[in-house]
């Protein structure tokens, strides 16, 4: 199996830093800001659906992922334009 891309390692370490009450609160709040910064970006679509697809990863990094999807399709559709 394929090692997952660069992006999508990224998400998911500051994914889970956000997500563990026992992180330090500094690198919470660091990796919360680049969270916010990615979910408005185009790589957030393809990044998310990859975690999504993952196995074996935890369900709060799953939901995290769900909800930066929901999040796209609510505010961000017109990035995909140029796929429909």
């Amino acid at each position: 199996m394929a090692a997952p891309p660069p992006l999508v390692l990224e998400f998911l370490n500051h994914a889970t830093t956000v997500l563990n009450p026992a992180t330090d609160q500094s690198l919470r709040r660091a990796s919360d800001l680049w969270l916010a910064a990615f979910q408005l970006s185009s790589e957030a679509w393809a990044v998310v659906d990859a975690t999504l697809r993952a196995p074996n990863l935890p369900e709060n990094v799953w939901f995290l992922a769900a909800q930066t999807f929901n999040r796209k399709i609510r505010y961000d559709a017109e990035q995909l334009r140029g796929d429909w």
